[in-house]
């Protein structure tokens, strides 16, 4: 392996990889969140009954909404839940894309404006690839975000868990005399704007 070189240029190519990679990042704390989810609402957790782990987002969020629906919490807190797993599994969606298709650089950005990329994929309608899309890493950017913004969310409908079913009540989150669940519902339905800093915060108070 070539020793890290701090003054080497990054080329067109090594900014996509790099942006790809903060995606993947992104998407394991969306999965890690519902993965905590899916263990939140485990009555009788065991080996068995455990193996989120093996699971990817489609299965994960699908698992989720099943198990939210007979938790017997309030319908305030399983349709903002509802809502905040398919934010997930949609954002799942842009992951995909992005990662498991080709990106075939076009025109670099030499000029000074932006590289343009072909994205070739499978085509639903027919075996093999064949979609070809032109974009560029601004593509990727916005399915950071996405995936960003639904694990925020997926966090919210998490603490919610922690604080609403009867077998967390000795957890910190019941025991506080002020409820969070304001917050967490503003979690889950996605009230969140990024400040300058590139942190969420809550678009209203809540």
């Amino acid at each position: 392996m070539a020793p890290h070189d701090p003054d080497r240029l990054l080329t067109d190519e090594d900014t996509l990889s790099l942006t790809i990679g903060r995606v993947v990042r992104a998407h394991a704390r969306v999965e890690y969140g519902l993965r905590n989810v899916r263990e939140a609402l485990d009555p009788n957790p065991s080996l068995e009954n455990s193996p989120a782990g093996f699971l990817g987002a489609d299965r994960l969020v699908n698992d989720c909404v099943a198990r939210l629906r007979h938790s017997g919490v309030t319908p305030t807190v399983i349709d903002a839940g509802v809502r905040a797993l398919e934010a997930a599994r949609d954002a799942s969606g842009l992951r995909n894309q992005i990662v498991h298709n080709l990106w075939m650089l076009e025109s670099d950005g030499s000029e000074g404006e932006e590289p343009l990329w072909n994205l070739v994929g499978p085509d639903p309608r027919q075996a093999g690839n064949g979609v070809c899309s032109r974009t560029t890493t601004q593509t990727v950017e916005n399915a950071q975000t996405a995936l960003e913004h639904a694990a925020a969310r997926v966090s919210g409908l998490f603490m919610a868990l922690h604080e609403v079913l009867p077998r967390f009540s000795e957890s910190p989150r019941s025991r506080r005399q002020v409820s969070g669940l304001p917050r967490y519902l503003a979690l889950m339905d996605g009230h969140l704007r990024l400040d300058i800093n590139g942190d969420w915060e809550f678009s209203s108070p809540v």
